[in-house]
This record gives structure tokens, sequence and C-alpha cells, in this order.
């Protein structure tokens, strides 16, 4: 009930808890040397070291062996309490070897106490004999080799790159400690002279960093920060050796500090805000405590509040001094965090603009009026047309007589576009949801937009983008693919959109209408016998209703475009030939049939 679950964190928890002890003695200066062994076919492991070992004389209070009690009675460890060691270590309050040996099917255990090897093996935590000398002889310390319990743990197994993780950690933590991982006969060594410097420089080693490392050592913790390009902030914890995921009150005290320091002289609307002082921050934070308070028993947060303090006041004294003495570095995060702040206030902009783009299921009332609904159908069934201006749409009539002309328009909805024409290549977000046509264009869409963008929730399965065949209609259909490019990418990617190739010319005899591009091609549908009327479309303006289902909206014969990505950088040059270089925009998009 302790180990947090019985998957894989559990099972490694284990060999964690094993390393604590060993870790222990080395933080008391008792041990030098550290071994690991792991054999992935018997999921047997064994933890070595070359401390001072485990009495075997008689327990005071528990009347047996001391090495007996240690595996088996809670709290009976030779550290427990504050007085048994003189530094603050990893195993204090942990589950302990008593767990590991009841979560076992078998463990032994080999300890060198005056001179001579002691030996007692175990099952699923009760002893099968009592301590006696051992036959196996090990020169000094402590063995303990154990097998995680398959009927609690069932198919967990040793992941050998969890623990080299472990140890990688381990070797900046302990620096001088020797440490040696043996997987299935294959050894690895890990050992570092130098501390948490050393583990920020590892960590940071293939990013760009802005400033040089900040390092403080004291007595009670030691901590390494320094600023690089990635984004948002990154802190590793330890209390004790003993990673903290959940971080507390040791990174608490760091960030006050930072904060406090840098917004030191700035007053109310004035002060920066932490997150962006602290973006592309990476720092580690490893504080011993005597007696850790951690917030559930694996030790994730830690929740001692004289930590948080005592780092504060100590880590605020070093930065004044160091940014008084470094006066360019306290300028450039200020600066740099101006600009953040900047950029977050017009990220928060954009999404304040956009909210309430997403359509909910079945809120038909939210969608705006000037969409001509197909609500009997769903997403997998529905088209959009987008028309330009209300010259163009065939009117809610189109929709209401589908089923009585038996036509397949159910499912097709309409959207005209009305105002002045937008230029999304040239604007942000916040600016495109400002502007009404726009914001209820992305509302009849249902996904969403910018990081809201989800497009399970389109309420469409193509959308056909529909426009005079002339220069003009041509733009506007350039100036609405750059909006989808710019703030719909994903519409792209899942081959939704389309535009429709309307016809120049259209040629009627009798109950026969033929549509095409130039005059000779609707010449070229009629026979020699037949006198058709033949007409050039200055815009689908002029088109009847039932001319434009018959040549734009009815899948038997319309003539549409699909527009694809053939490169990587298409995005950047739509958004490119959409500036300033009108010349260039007739290579808009590459578009095929």
């Amino acid at each position: 009930m302790y180990i947090g679950d019985v998957g894989p964190k559990g099972y490694h928890h284990l060999l964690r808890e094993v390393i604590d002890n060993v870790v222990d003695e080395f933080l008391d200066g008792h041990v030098t040397r550290l071994h690991v062994l792991l054999n992935t076919k018997t999921q047997q492991a064994e933890v070595r070291d070359n401390g001072r070992g485990i009495p075997v004389s008689i327990h005071p209070q528990a009347g047996i062996s001391t090495l007996t009690a240690v595996f088996t009675k809670l709290h009976a460890g030779g550290k427990f309490g504050q007085g048994a060691y003189t530094a603050a270590v990893a195993g204090l309050h942990g589950i302990g070897v008593k767990a590991v040996n009841a979560l076992s099917t078998d463990l032994q255990v080999w300890t060198k106490r005056k001179r001579k090897t002691w030996t007692q093996q175990f099952r699923r935590g009760k002893p099968v004999e009592d301590v006696a000398p051992a036959e196996r002889e090990i020169k000094k310390g402590t063995t303990v080799r154990f097998t995680p319990d398959a009927k609690i743990f069932g198919k967990a197994r040793w992941r050998p790159n969890i623990v080299v993780a472990w140890l990688q950690d381990l070797m900046y933590l302990c620096p001088g400690l020797k440490i040696r991982l043996t997987v299935d006969g294959k050894h690895q060594n890990f050992h570092s002279a130098g501390g948490l410097e050393s583990m920020l420089q590892a960590a940071t080693q293939d990013n760009d960093q802005l400033s040089d490392p900040i390092h403080l050592k004291t007595d009670e913790f030691e901590l390494a920060f320094c600023w690089t390009d990635l984004q948002g902030e990154f802190w590793r914890s330890f209390v004790n050796t003993v990673r903290t995921s959940g971080h507390g009150t040791h990174v608490q005290g760091c960030k006050r500090a930072l904060l406090d320091v840098l917004n030191e002289g700035q007053e109310g609307s004035n002060r920066f805000r932490g997150e962006d002082l602290r973006e592309g921050l990476v720092g580690v934070v490893h504080v011993r405590v005597l007696e850790p308070l951690f917030k559930g028993q694996t030790k994730s947060k830690l929740e001692n509040p004289e930590t948080e303090e005592m780092i504060y006041e100590a880590l605020k004294q070093y930065l004044q001094r160091h940014l008084a003495q470094n006066p360019s570095l306290a300028k450039k995060l200020r600066e740099r965090a101006q600009r953040l702040q900047k950029a977050r206030d017009k990220y928060r902009a954009e999404q304040q603009a956009i909210k309430g783009s997403k359509v909910k299921k079945g809120a038909r009332g939210l969608l705006p009026g000037k969409l001509v609904e197909a609500p009997n159908c769903t997403p997998a069934e529905r088209e959009l047309f987008i028309v330009e201006g209300d010259s163009a749409d065939p009117g809610p009539a189109r929709v209401t007589k589908r089923t009585k002309h038996n036509k397949p328009y159910h499912y097709q909805e309409v959207y005209p576009l009305r105002g002045k024409n937008f230029n999304a290549a040239r604007k942000d977000l916040a600016a495109a949801a400002k502007n009404q046509t726009i914001k209820d264009l992305f509302t009849s869409i249902g996904t969403g937009v910018g990081d809201a963008f989800d497009i399970r929730r389109c309420r469409y399965r193509a959308i056909y983008l529909l426009a005079d065949a002339d220069p003009d209609g041509r733009h506007i259909v350039a100036l609405l693919l750059s909006l989808f490019v710019r703030h719909m990418p994903d519409l792209l990617r899942a081959d939704m959109l389309r535009v429709v190739q309307n016809p120049l010319y259209m040629g009627v005899a009798a109950q026969k209408r033929v549509y095409g591009d130039t005059a000779e091609e609707v010449l070229q549908q009629f026979s020699t016998r037949e006198k058709p009327t033949i007409r050039r479309f200055k815009g689908i303006g002029e088109s009847n209703s039932d001319e434009l289902q018959e040549y734009a909206m009815d899948p038997r014969t319309r003539r549409v475009l699909r527009v694809v990505w053939d490169e990587e950088d298409d995005e950047r040059l739509v958004l490119l030939y959409m500036g300033k270089d009108s010349a260039a925009r007739k290579e808009l998009l590459n578009l095929v049939e």
C-alpha cells in the first residue's frame, strides 16, 4: 500500500528502497562504492555496498537479531530517529527493506560484522532460517538479493533504462560515490566529482544557454540554474537524494527568491510575472532535511515550510549580490520578461477573442443566423459551401425542397461572405476573431481555432469554396485559403478543402443545359442540329438556384479541385505569397482534380 502501485513503478520502487539505504550510509560517510546487479531473465536484483554492515546482535526492543528485525519489524531499523545518523538520509521515512522483503518471493542478505560474514534468508517476508555464518564471503558492507513477487506485480519486469536514469542522477547528488550497474553480465560505471553544476551542464548541453549557471551550495542544500532557449521552465528537485517529481517547498523557495529579486524597484502593474521571468530556466535543487515531510509515502512532494524559508532567504541574498555584480544580466532578464509578457498578453487576447467559437453538440441555436443550416444529418455527411456574398446564396428554399424533389442536398449548408475581404496572412488570430464574418465562420465550422482547435468537433466532412471565376473571385478564394492555412491548417492536412471550378460559359438548347470554360467547349457538347444560346457568366449571382445547384453543388455534375500540400514548406509559401507581393499570388497553391 506504500509503493504507489503494483505495476512497473512499484516494482522498481523496491530496488530504489534498497539503494536508498546505501545512499544513507554514503551521506553519513561510511560508504564509497555501490554495485547494482540485475538479471532480466530471473528478475533477481542484488545491491552491494562497502559500508559498516548491519548488526547481528540482539535488538534491545525486538528481542531478536537486529538483522532479522531490520527486515521484518517496522521502526526497528538502526537509523529510524534523529539520533542514529549525523546527516539527513534518504530512507528515514520510506517503506524500507521490510516492505521489499514482504513483497519478494525470496530475499537473502549478507552482512560483514567483526570480520565475519553473516546471512539470513526470507520468503515473502518471513525468515526461512535464523541468522547464521555464511558460506559466501563478502569483503565489507552489506549485500541484499531479492526477487519481486510475480503474484503481486504481475507482468512487471526490470527496465534497465529506469535504473540507469536513477544512477545518473545519483552520481551528481552523491559526488565521489563510485557506482556500477551490471545488467545480465554487462557493466556500466557512474561517477562524478562535481555536483549539481555538472548535472545542470549535462541537462543543458544540447541547448543554447542565455546566461552563465548560477550555483549556490550550503550545508543544507545545493542548487544550480541557468536560462536557456527552451520554452517553459524545467526543474529537477531532490530531497536526501530522492527525486521529488511533485517538487514542493524547496522549489517554491527558489521561485519566490527569483521573483522578488528581479522585481525589486517594480510596483503595481509594472511587476513581472514569475512565468515570464523564469521562461527558459532549467534548474536543479537538492535539499538535505533531517525530518522530511512528504506528501504521500512515495515522497513525490516536500512539505516542510521551514525549508522554503531557508532557501528563499539564502538565495535572495545571493542573487542580490550576484546581480549587483552583473547588472547586464538583470537588465537582459527583465527586458526578456517584458517581451514575453507582451506576447502572453497578446495570446490571451486571442484566446478571449475566439472564446465561444466552438459549437457544443446539439447546440443549433448557437450557430450564426446567416448560415443556411442542414440540421437533419451527421457531420460525416454534411458539406459547407462558403459563397461570395448574398447574391450567390441559393437561399433557404434550396434546403426546404430537398426531399420533395428527391435531390441529395439535405446535407449541404451555405455560408455567405459579407463585408470587406480579410487577409489572414497580414493579421493575427485576435484580429481575425474580431471580424464578425470570420468569427461566425469559425463558429459554423465548430472546431475552434488556435490552441482550442479540435478537428473531431468539425461539423463537416468537406468544405467548398464557391466564388466567381474572374480575378476577383480567385482573389477571394486565395484569401480564404490563407485563412485556413494560418488558423486551421489541420483542415488541409485532413484533405477537407475543395474549390468549386465554376464555368465561364453556359449553353442552353431546348431542355439541355451545358457548361464550359470557353464558348468553343460549350458548342462541342451540342449536335449540329441543335441551336444553343450561349452566354457568358459575369458572376454566380447571375445564376438561378437550379443552375447553381447543377454546376456547383450536385455531386454528379459539379467540378471541384482538391486543395493539397505538396511540400512541407507550403504553409510558409502561402503566407508569403498572400503578403505584399501580389504578383506572386498566382503560384499560391497547387490544385489538382
